[in-house]
């Protein structure tokens, strides 16, 4: 199935394989079950849904047929708290651990599947290992975290096992050629969410 944050209605969609539509969970409100601009999910192992309420700065996550199971996170700057929660990714290939990007707090808060606070890093700047509205974030294969870093116009680049920092974060300019920058690019970096494929030949 395909999950789709429905930030504008406030709800998930739920496709079919197919791509038709399936069922949708979830309403304008923050009770549990409910939404403020959903912005992102995360399927972990198990099959749970994990959700980016942004605006009610929590994790929401439920069953995979919609049902709610649990929450974690509150309004805050503290640890295990969020502020406009807007990415989520969880490591599913080691860990387990779901990870959270922040826009209020301009930085990723780490927390196990059951909630419980982990770690964080970033703040808001524009050296290494510093964001500027952090947005979408990914792993590949090997362990990497990708993070768009829309404000500072480039994808930020992190080995968690040893927590190294490459020296040399990677741009959007890197990542497409130069004239689909200058057609995409007003001001601002476009790329906002991240994906990490894995491609094989047969």
């Amino acid at each position: 199935q395909v999950y789709i944050a429905d930030s504008g209605n406030h709800h998930i969609q739920v496709l079919n394989p197919d791509l038709t539509f399936s069922h949708s969970f979830g309403s304008e409100g923050s009770a549990n079950g409910q939404f403020q601009s959903p912005t992102d999910i995360a399927i972990d192992s198990q099959g749970l849904v994990y959700v980016a309420d942004q605006c009610n700065n929590r994790i929401q996550k439920f069953s995979p047929d919609g049902k709610f199971v649990g929450q974690f996170g509150t309004e805050g700057s503290g640890p295990g708290q969020l502020s406009y929660p807007v990415g989520i990714t969880i490591d599913t290939a080691a860990t387990g651990l779901v990870y959270v990007s922040e826009g209020g707090n301009y930085r990723i808060s780490v927390f196990t599947s059951d909630g419980v606070f982990v770690s964080m890093f970033g703040r808001l700047g524009s050296n290494v290992d510093e964001f500027n509205d952090p947005y979408g974030l990914a792993f590949n294969k090997d362990g990497f975290l990708y993070v768009c870093d829309f404000g500072n116009d480039r994808l930020a680049e992190r080995k968690l096992s040893t927590g190294d920092v490459p020296p040399v974060l990677r741009t959007d300019d890197q990542l497409m050629s130069e004239d689909e920058v200058k057609e995409i690019k007003t001001g601002l970096s476009a790329m906002k969410t991240a994906a990490v494929l894995d491609i094989f030949k047969r």
